[in-house]
């Protein structure tokens, strides 16, 4: 089996280097669709290839083919999908598998052996993990990728941004979800996304029943520190927005709204009526606790987030934060038992189960030595009344 990764480049000459040499040698093919770059992205992808036919760069196992169209100037508008599936028409027809990488994304090293290995076992779409990383390289939360497919014309990339890709052939499509396969994601936090506003408003009046393009904006809107607009537009993806087919999307709307509103009551109602889609996160206790503590009601934060203790299993089906399952809300508790409670025993019981989370935690090391004296402190003083 043959595999070919395809992309979309525009201005990303900071991150083609890494990028081709952590696929190169595993892919049998690398085609890249350039949609109007201003720098030297274009020039710099040709150095990969010679841009007119498929061969090897030695030492790189991996046959690369680049192009270039300004699909702006092409359609009027930036058309993710479009490029997309235009990207895809660089795929030479002798490859039997896609992976679609964005130039920001690194795959974990033997992907493409673990991709093989279920498309022999007869499956015909691999999940695995995105992993999101901040500017320093840490990680801040992780959701299930769809980045592989057959070389099929079934296949088709659907919506102006933030696109899917969509299968409409009769057979069976068969999806494996394997947590060996990981893409680490190293966004440019620099990056000027005006262009992803500006869609993201075409797209909701273009289509304004559809609840994707409207939670997107909301999103988009919050990362700016627009609150107010970014609560305006969850709130008109509930009104307006058809959720018949997606309840996952109406939960996520819910929770975003909850975080962005400045009216607790209605917070408070988006979590209540979040909850009532039978569908629970840590997310959701993580977020009510949050209003709870900034009501003063330290009983209730507390609650909620023994709450979230009790969601075992972490589901990136339902965007959970993965965080919330590496001691965060152990850090927490054990800071909420110390502080407002003077249960030192339980700031200790908690700060423990944190560091088993998290056991390069620094700070937690620092804090459970703060509790234990503490601990030891009112007990002499106990033991002297």
């Amino acid at each position: 089996m043959k595999i070919c990764v395809y992309a979309i480049c525009k201005n990303e000459s900071k991150f083609i280097d890494r990028w081709m040499k952590s696929i190169a040698n595993e892919a049998d093919y690398i085609a890249v669709l350039d949609t109007g770059s201003t720098d030297d992205s274009f020039n710099k992808l040709c150095t990969y290839s010679d841009n007119s036919l498929f061969y090897d760069i030695p030492p790189y196992k991996a046959k690369i083919y680049v192009d270039s169209i300004d699909i702006q100037a092409e359609l009027g508008i930036m058309r993710f999908d479009a490029a997309r599936n235009q990207s895809l028409k660089l795929v030479p027809i002798d490859a039997d598998i896609c992976v679609v990488l964005d130039l920001d994304q690194v795959p974990v090293k033997g992907w493409s052996d673990i991709i093989k290995e279920r498309f022999e076992q007869g499956y015909t779409e691999v999940h695995g993990d995105i992993v999101d990383h901040d500017a320093n390289g840490l990680e801040l939360n992780r959701w299930r990728s769809r980045n592989v497919h057959p070389n099929s014309p079934f296949w088709i990339w659907e919506r102006v941004i933030h696109e899917g890709i969509e299968y409409y052939g009769k057979e069976e499509n068969k999806i494996i979800y394997d947590n060996r396969f990981i893409i680490n994601h190293y966004p440019d936090y620099n990056k000027d996304r005006s262009l992803y506003k500006e869609l993201l408003y075409y797209s909701c009046k273009k289509y304004p029943k559809d609840p994707y393009y409207g939670i997107y904006l909301g999103i988009e809107l919050s990362r700016r520190g627009t609150k107010q607009e970014s609560a305006e537009a969850f709130r008109r993806c509930l009104n307006e927005c058809d959720f018949s087919k997606d309840t996952a999307l109406k939960y996520q709307t819910y929770l975003n709204l909850a975080l962005v509103t400045d009216n607790d009551i209605e917070a408070h109602n988006m979590l209540n009526l979040a909850e009532e889609l039978g569908i629970k996160t840590r997310r959701l206790y993580n977020i009510r606790a949050d209003i709870y503590e900034r009501q003063g009601n330290n009983d209730a934060a507390i609650s909620s987030l023994e709450q979230a203790l009790e969601i075992e299993s972490y589901s990136s089906d339902w965007k959970d934060d993965r965080a919330l399952y590496s001691g965060n809300i152990e850090d927490r508790l054990s800071l909420f038992y110390y502080y407002t409670k003077k249960d030192y025993l339980k700031s200790i019981e908690y700060c423990v189960k944190a560091l088993q989370l998290s056991p390069d935690n620094n700070r937690l090391i620092t804090n459970l030595k703060y509790y234990y004296n503490s601990f030891l402190e009112s007990r002499r003083t106990n033991d002297g009344k």
